[in-house]
């Protein structure tokens, strides 16, 4: 494992030393790693029996039990078509019988189509079976899963990260920022963030965490040596964030090597995560990039600010299935493998668990990789996550800022809102160590965030008193995005809801008008979404909150959505818990 500090000056490329004279592409390369996961010709017409078997026998018992009918009725109810006759009937006008207004329009058809999905026999009952079957027998994933010959499983986008195209061909960019609207040049955002922190006195270390393809090729692709396998443009990133100033440290060269000399692999095999002691290693190496620079603080300032001496407590015990395993949606009565476990080395003091210190020095963004050992939820054990163990390796508190997804803005994000509403995250900041899964490099929106010390301004925006629970209701304005349950290797979502016209509920349903109100709520919980999900504009809602702080130290880490509106970023917002039928 190598600690690359940055370059200031232009240097070629280096070269590769293959004597092959005509080196492999990486389109031929990939090409003959996916031959290894063609299927037969038997175990396919086995696969194409089976689905036609599932697509009849799904429409057969739908027939019997009328969920087809029900599902278009409740579709027909929800039609655009019968909004608008309601808006009429509304407004003291009498609905037209015109066949356009009372056919079902396009939503209403997609949200038929919705529901006979989410409700079907087959998908509910029959697809998880004939899905254990493929996957013990044939060693076949889903649209979200690979399976290794020896059972491992990789999450498909991580795979298609190590075989794809360059994530910097200007093409890809370019396709990217308009087919899905998004900042797709890492280089750019990283160099940028980079830049703003300098302007806070404030240096930049960056830990690119290698997903599981880039280091256990042999077990996805077949047998042989295949060395670390990063996707085509990550040594041009590496070399241009490097150019630019900033700190590299690039953990896989030190974990393949780590690999072959324990003979451990060094992720999980249900999981997209790295073992506890891979992280550990990976923690010592950043520990020992930054020393160095924590080292020159002023004389007789303390080795680390606020907070007792951080140490690992007694090992433990824990265990889970893992994330990727649950993407298979495989019956709960599946016996195709039991329960991975782990030994964890949870951080603390002598009086409590570890929690971050926003008076240190050293700042940790960083995504689910940081989370793992750290969020309960995640069915890993808690407090031994990555910002733990660079804690102790130091000797000195940390503070953190993580989320579970989203590694190439959600933290950054997070920072942005705190300086802009009047919160100094960065006051007394060194370093911020910024980590975040290299599939991020080719999937990730990589925008531009400025980071601007605001004013803590008085707003419309209503938070509860302090230490209290109040109950306010208002019309959703805007909802944020919510992943579709099944596509994300995470069980938990916060969403952010957009309140106006709120009023405050007191005893005996009395009302006051309070303003606007910033929502953050669970929008699923253990890959099912909740009501906040279904939220649209114009919605009535009602929920019971608290003000954020007092919940944000437990709650902050798990996956969270921003609403689109860049005004909502200065606001305070609340937590919320949903009231149904109001």
């Amino acid at each position: 494992m190598h600690a690359v500090k940055p370059k200031h000056s232009k240097e070629a490329l280096p070269q590769s030393s293959s004597p092959d004279p005509r080196p492999r592409t990486r389109e031929q390369e990939a090409a003959e790693d996916l031959e290894s996961q063609q299927f037969r010709g038997a175990a396919m017409k086995a696969m194409v029996l089976f689905g036609t078997l599932l697509a009849c026998a799904g429409g057969a018992m739908e027939a019997v039990s009328g969920k087809g009918m029900a599902a278009f009725r409740a579709a027909f109810k929800q039609s655009d078509a019968n909004q608008a006759a309601s808006l009429l009937e509304q407004n003291g006008s009498k609905a037209s019988w015109d066949f356009p207004v009372w056919f079902p329009q396009a939503r209403g058809i997609r949200e038929m189509e919705r529901r006979l999905i989410e409700s079907s026999w087959a998908v509910v009952e029959l697809r998880p079976r004939v899905q254990e079957w493929l996957t013990g027998f044939l060693r076949a994933g889903n649209s979200q899963v690979v399976v290794a010959a020896q059972g491992d499983l990789f999450f498909r986008k991580d795979c298609e990260y190590v075989t794809g195209a360059g994530f910097l061909n200007p093409e890809r960019i370019r396709q990217r920022q308009v087919k899905e609207g998004v900042h797709a040049d890492p280089v750019r955002a990283v160099v940028d963030f980079r830049d703003q922190l300098a302007g806070f006195g404030v240096d930049l270390v960056i830990v690119p965490v290698p997903v599981k393809p880039v280091l256990a090729g042999e077990d996805l692709f077949g047998s042989g040596d295949h060395g670390v396998r990063q996707n085509a443009s990550f040594e041009l990133f590496k070399t241009s964030v490097q150019d630019a100033g900033v700190f590299v440290c690039d953990p896989a060269p030190g974990l393949f090597e780590r690999a072959k000399r324990t003979g451990e692999k060094q992720y999980l095999r249900g999981d997209t995560h790295w073992k506890p002691d891979a992280m550990q290693s990976v923690a010592e190496v950043v520990a020992e990039t930054i020393r160095a620079r924590l080292s020159s603080a002023p004389e007789g300032e303390a080795p680390q600010r606020g907070g007792a001496m951080p140490q690992r407590m007694e090992p433990v015990r824990a265990g889970s299935f893992g994330d990727t395993f649950a993407l298979l949606g495989l019956p709960k009565s599946q016996r195709l493998r039991e329960i991975e476990s782990v030994t964890i080395h949870p951080v603390g003091t002598q009086s409590a668990l570890w929690r971050p210190n926003a008076q240190s020095d050293v700042l940790l963004l960083g995504d689910s990789f940081s989370n793992i050992y750290s969020v309960g939820a995640m069915g890993w054990g808690e407090a031994a996550g990555f910002a733990e163990q660079l804690s102790v390796v130091l000797g000195r508190s940390v503070d953190a800022m993580t989320r579970n997804s989203d590694g190439a803005f959600a933290t950054r994000q997070m920072l942005q809102r705190e300086l802009q509403s009047g919160r100094n995250r960065l006051k007394g900041k060194r370093i911020v160590v910024w980590e975040f899964a290299v599939r991020e490099l080719m999937f990730g929106d990589w925008k531009l965030l400025p980071l601007a010390l605001g004013r803590a301004a008085e707003g419309s925006f209503y938070c509860p008193p302090e230490k209290s629970k109040v109950r306010v209701s208002g019309l959703v304005t805007e909802v944020s995005s919510v992943p579709r349950p099944g596509l994300v290797p995470y069980q938990e979502h916060i969403s952010s809801v957009h309140l106006s016209g709120v009023e405050l509920i007191g005893d005996g349903g009395s009302k006051q008008h309070v303003g606007e109100c910033l929502v953050y709520a669970w929008s699923m919980r253990e890959q099912k979404l909740t009501d906040v999900a279904r939220l649209r504009f114009g919605d009535k809602a009602c929920f019971e909150v608290v003000d954020w702080s007092e919940v944000a130290s437990a709650l902050e880490k798990y996956q969270r959505s921003e609403c689109a509106d860049p005004s909502l970023v200065i606001e305070p917002p609340v937590w919320g818990e949903f009231v149904p039928g109001m």
